[in-house]
């Protein structure tokens, strides 16, 4: 009988899938804003970080054992690194709020974080698109996240001056600009895994 290999394919999307699980939990989370239930909502939302952690694992102890991965194994490894690292920017977010014991939303954020799930949703659909590349248009899917990160990048500098201008609390500026800071760092991380993804498509068409 022959030996079964691991589809890497699956483990890519089950791990993407559980960055979308977070960003949607992050954006109906603030939608209903509740101050007293940020400490469930950590515990809620690093949950699933902790899911992503354990496929990681998994995934990557196959990989030490199998000679032909459908990529070379620092690809695989990198883009794995990189989708655990997006998870992870999504956890960081609801733990900057719970160690900074946000109280109220500013304005625009829930744009902000509704913004961010469908850059998460799209970087989903680029990962799930990886294993038909050859027959997607795969620089379609990069331009759709990178247009969603480039509205991050414009919702974070607009946040931000306005902060600056509008808000005169230096606790509050100090604890918003970790938050805003962060919400990027999880815009940037979609973008990551989109450069890994681009960089796969052209070694491997």
């Amino acid at each position: 009988m022959a030996k079964k290999t691991t589809n890497y394919f699956e483990y890519f999307n089950s791990i993407v899938s559980v960055a979308v699980e977070e960003a949607q939990f992050l954006e109906n989370m603030c939608k209903d804003y509740d101050a007293n239930k940020l400490e469930q909502n950590k515990k809620d939302i690093h949950e699933l970080e902790n899911k992503a952690d354990t496929i990681r694992h998994e995934l990557l102890e196959k990989l030490m054992k199998e000679f032909l991965p459908p990529f070379d194994h620092e690809d695989i490894n990198e883009l794995v690194e990189k989708l655990d690292s997006m998870c992870d920017e999504l956890d960081d977010i609801v733990l900057k709020m719970y160690i900074y014991n946000v109280e109220k939303l500013r304005p625009g954020i829930n744009d902000n974080l509704a913004t961010l799930t469908q850059c998460v949703i799209k970087t989903q659909d680029l990962v799930k698109a990886l294993e038909n590349h050859r027959k997607t248009d795969m620089n379609k899917l990069l331009m759709f996240v990178n247009d969603y990160e480039e509205k991050g990048d414009d919702a974070y500098v607009a946040s931000t001056r306005d902060l600056y201008v509008n808000e005169t609390d230096p606790v509050l500026i100090n604890k918003w600009t970790e938050i805003y800071r962060e919400i990027e760092e999880a815009y940037d991380a979609c973008e990551e895994v989109a450069e890994i993804v681009r960089k796969l498509v052209v070694k491997n068409s």
